[in-house]
């Protein structure tokens, strides 16, 4: 005879859970026949596999639910369940109260951030045609490895659009590197944050219009197009379409013609532009470039519809060495436009994450929010499960299906999330200005918008589905012979203990994230930066004051206002030239590496503070020859392999180079990264900044207000607008910042879930223990042996998730350092500094609770019970 196999116990429990009663006898019979069946033909763990299908054959709602529809949407039951359920609220405040707060908590962060990330997903979906619009990019191998990036030469668009017929459009798109000065009447502004581009551009792209035909707006070559904010800026009160605007660059004054005024631009959008100026004034300014290895612009092309960007790439990818008759020069290949914000992160040429990686996290960190919140719901739920055995026993006496309890249940958690839900829109549009305050942004709730609301009430009706589910199938359980003989046992307890290890768990990860990461700050804010950051100002170099500069810099010195003063192409914190055609002695052909350029003064090292290692500074004076000569900074040195580099010569294009000193390396991008290659040249023809290093022990107020008026002689028609080095280098740590602020805000928010849902569990433990506190209390139990023995049960599982999480913490943490390139190390005293931080506010939240009851009258205790 053949043995008889039994269904696995776990997969018996969860067919009890689920299954109606009068149906799992006959569902069970079944499955077991299969499944010996299936043993006899297959192996085990085949036969498994079928098991585990048939039981997901057999979840079917028509089977779940049979004869179960009238009673689940019976309206007089609907009200019995709310009225039943207001009543349990107001009987059992306090654990109510915990189950509201803890939603509302998680419910309300993960709202804040949902907000940030829908923003994300929604960049530039407002232009038509967007899923057509494509960036150019260039692509070939640099330091040995292929590199990605969207400067192209301003060749490009121009030759797309005559060769290429399946390319609707192409535009250059450029910033300049020097302000310019507005004039209209009195009102002198100076602006960096304009563009220029072709007319096309309005034809690619459909930003918001206010006034004036804005697709046409840019054929004349005398015309510029204002942002909204800025036309009131320039023109205050009075209409600016049709006006004119004069513009001062480089010593000449230009007329431009205001054709078209947009409305400020969408916070989602790539773009960030206060003024869009015809491409043809650029060329006028700096000449037409047709050098096809000078990057200097971005390309956007439209394609045809119907047109595959892959087809395009085939024939875009050798273009430049076409032109170029250079193997090694890039290649151009097209990036959809839309994926550019979330995934415009390459790696070896490849698409490599970027900012999805952040949003994906956010998501993740909303999804574990939410989930502490339910699982502080299940726990409470599950626990004072025998505090209502009667109820349900009296209702299952009195003919109450399984169906009708579990949608009781169901129904008390939807109560309890819908009030959370509307505490939490409350709270939304309290934090909401702080939130972009502390973020940067400029987030609203779309309280007009039928999605929000569908969205909303979808979200809240899967938390309290979640949230009442289990709950709901284990209570109904119950049976009323056990019941009334006072034998109920309560399961779920390995269950319970499971999710307070994962809250507790994801508790300690993020307390160890907040600690990492305000390390890492500290790490790179007390790396050597190179330079005195202290009392050195920067403003811009006007032309007036170009030509009259020795003269500007004696009078500021000689007043004892400053005691040094240079002049340079770009802020020492700003550099934004580069190229990698440089040539040396000894390189290797086939490498492409990139330096970066710096044009300087021979008093910029004075001025800045560098560090000179080896030779000496520029002097103009005492060595006529060095307009011909250059700094190095130690990266370059290393990157181009010489012992002694002084007297060494360097090619940069057809001109020749003297190296006469090295300088320390400094930091000039960002702080997190390491030091690139840097060639410091002479010149004064591109120089547009001009530094000060403020003389010290004076009143910084009155020192500032003497240099304006200097300033004010030579260039009277310029704002004297200046900034300090020190503020804009510690700018370039406002990202991470958030990041840390975050992570604080994060931890704080998920120990304060997981923290209400322990005091609840706690006060659980102790009252279901009270009598047996009391007696020990009589017969000479002191408080201190009682929180020791009631403590340990609830301390216990955060010891556990503090152990299981431990490594999951550190490992996130190590690969998130790895996205630096200049990060510190993790150290093993750091994860145990954030576990003992858990577990002391864990033992003070069950403390308090416990030390409360244990010290209460056992007589009055005793006497009540």
């Amino acid at each position: 005879m053949n043995q008889i196999h039994e269904l696995p116990s776990l997969l018996t429990r969860f067919l009890r859970l689920v299954c109606p009663d009068s149906l799992f006898e006959e569902i069970e019979g079944d499955l077991i026949q299969r499944y010996n069946k299936d043993l006899r033909t297959k192996n085990k763990a085949r036969a498994s596999i079928g098991l585990w299908w048939n039981v997901l054959f057999y979840l079917r709602p028509g089977i779940l639910f049979r004869n179960r529809i009238r009673s689940l949407i019976s309206l007089h039951l609907l009200l019995n369940y709310y009225k039943t359920t207001s009543r349990i609220l107001m009987r059992n405040k306090l654990f109510s109260f915990i189950n509201i707060s803890g939603l509302t908590i998680g419910i309300t962060s993960a709202f804040l951030l949902f907000l940030s990330i829908w923003q994300d997903f929604t960049y530039d979906n407002f232009h038509t045609d967007a899923d057509r619009i494509y960036t150019a990019y260039n692509r070939t191998v640099i330091d040995g490895e292929i590199s990605a990036w969207d400067n192209t030469p301003r060749i490009l668009a121009p030759s797309i659009r005559e060769q290429y017929p399946s390319v609707e459009k192409s535009v250059s798109f450029a910033s300049y590197q020097s302000p310019f000065l507005f004039k209209v009447n009195s009102t002198h502004i100076i602006n960096e944050a304009g563009v220029f581009t072709e007319p096309d551009f309005l034809e690619i792209f459909s930003f918001p219009q206010l006034q004036g035909a804005s697709k046409k707006a840019l054929d004349d070559p005398a015309s510029i197009i204002l942002t909204e904010s800025f036309a009131k800026k320039l023109f205050r009160d009075q209409p600016a379409l049709g006006e004119s605007v004069t513009i001062s660059s480089s010593g000449y004054d230009f007329e431009f013609n205001v054709t078209a005024i947009l409305k400020d631009l969408p916070e989602n959008s790539q773009f960030s532009f206060d003024y869009l100026l015809p491409f043809s004034f650029l060329e006028n300014l700096e000449g037409r470039d047709e050098n096809w290895k000078n990057n200097s612009v971005r390309t956007f092309v439209k394609l045809r519809e119907g047109v595959a960007p892959e087809d395009v790439n085939v024939q875009l990818a050798s273009i430049v060495q076409e032109h170029t008759r250079d193997a090694r020069d890039p290649e151009i290949f097209l990036y959809p436009f839309l994926r550019t914000h979330l995934h415009g992160q390459f790696e070896n040429g490849v698409e490599s994450g970027g900012r999805i990686v952040i949003v994906r996290m956010l998501i993740l960190l909303g999804i574990f929010l939410l989930g502490l919140a339910a699982i502080n719901f299940i726990n409470l739920s599950t626990a004072r499960a025998a505090k209502r055995s009667k109820e349900i026993g009296i209702r299952k006496v009195n003919g109450a299906r399984r169906s009708a309890l579990i949608a009781q249940f169901l129904t008390e958690s939807h109560i309890l999330t819908s009030i959370a839900f509307l505490l939490s829109i409350l709270l939304v549009y309290l934090l909401l200005p702080l939130y972009n305050q502390l973020t940067a942004k400029n987030l609203e709730i779309p309280i007009t918008s039928g999605w929000f609301w569908l969205a909303a009430f979808g979200i809240t009706t899967i938390l309290g589905l979640l949230a009442g589910f289990y709950p709901a199938l284990a209570l109904s359980t119950f049976k009323p012979s056990v019941i009334f003989r006072e034998q109920v046992s309560v399961r779920g307890s390995v269950l319970r203990k499971g999710l307070v290890i994962f809250q507790f768990g994801i508790a300690v990860t993020m307390i160890f994230s907040a600690v990492v990461v305000q390390k890492q700050i500290r790490f790179v804010q007390n790396r050597n930066s190179g330079y005195d950051k202290e009392l050195l100002i920067y403003h811009n170099l006007p032309e007036s004051l170009n030509r009259s500069f020795e003269a500007y810099r004696h009078e500021l010195k000689s007043m004892g206002l400053a005691s040094s003063v240079s002049a340079s192409a770009s802020a020492i914190t700003d550099q934004w030239s580069n190229t990698y055609n440089i040539e040396w002695t000894g390189k290797d052909p086939e490498d492409r590496v990139i330096f970066q350029r710096f044009v300087i003064d021979d008093q910029m090292v004075e001025t800045a503070g560098f560090n000179i290692t080896s030779g000496r500074n520029l002097d103009f004076a005492s060595y006529p020859s060095d307009s011909n000569a250059i700094l190095v900074n130690q990266a370059a040195v290393a990157e181009m392999g010489m012992d002694d580099p002084l007297g060494e010569s360097v090619k940069d294009g057809d001109r020749e180079w003297t190296i006469v000193g090295v300088v320390e390396d400094f930091v000039t991008r960002s702080p997190f990264e390491k030091m690139q290659p840097m060639i410091l040249y002479p010149g004064s023809d591109w120089n547009s900044i001009v530094h000060i290093r403020l003389a010290p022990n004076q009143d910084i107020s009155a020192q500032m207000e003497q240099v304006e008026e200097i300033f004010e002689k030579y260039a009277p028609e310029y704002p004297f607008d200046y900034r300090f080095t020190d503020v804009d280098y510690a700018r370039k740590f406002s990202g991470i910042k958030k990041t840390e602020m975050i992570a604080r805000l994060a931890g704080f928010i998920v120990i304060l879930i997981a923290c209400l849902g322990l005091y609840g569990l706690t006060l659980y433990i102790v009252q279901n223990r009270l009598k047996e506190v009391s007696i020990r209390r009589i017969f000479g139990g002191s408080v201190g042996s009682i929180m020791k023995l009631l403590g340990w049960k609830s301390v216990n599982p955060i010891i556990w998730a503090i152990i299981l999480f431990s490594p999951y913490a550190w490992f996130s943490m190590k690969w998130w350092l790895q996205s630096f390139e200049y990060r510190t190390t993790l150290q093993v005293w750091e994860l145990l500094i954030a576990a003992g931080i858990l577990l002391v506010i864990s033992i003070l939240t069950v403390g308090y609770q416990i030390w409360n009851t244990s010290a209460s009258n056992p007589a009055e205790v005793l006497r009540n019970e």
